[in-house]
């Protein structure tokens, strides 16, 4: 089982932050983040395709989120939203992580994708 190691909604939050710091990408956030319910921003995120679950519920905001989901979720905000190509790092090493052996090769991507950006 691939280990939980983040809280979703305070984790995101950060990670959002930091891209919008990082990346200039302040317009496609809300200034006032307490002012989104979370189904407006399940709504805004699957229209982006951020999140790929069908239903509110199958989100789980206020759950764990594995290291995969959350480099998944922010690497598409990167791509779809940022429109920002990802940049190979030869530095990024992502065997490192202690759960790496329970990705599969797709989250393996993402992952590596995540590390690319400079985010994890």
């Amino acid at each position: 089982m691939n280990k939980k190691i983040f809280s979703l909604v305070g984790l995101s939050a950060v990670a959002l932050c930091m891209m919008q710091s990082a990346y200039g990408l302040s317009s496609y956030v809300a200034k006032d983040p307490t002012s989104i319910s979370d189904t407006d921003a399940y709504n805004w995120a699957y229209s982006k395709n951020i999140t790929t679950q069908s239903t509110l519920a199958k989100a789980n905001l206020g759950g764990p989120i594995r290291r995969y989901e959350l480099a998944k979720m922010l690497t598409q905000f990167y791509i779809k939203v940022g429109k920002r190509a990802i940049t190979p790092n030869p530095q990024c090493d992502i065997t490192k992580y202690s759960d790496y052996a329970t990705f599969t090769n797709e989250q393996k991507l993402y992952v590596y994708d995540i590390c690319n950006i400079g985010l994890m």
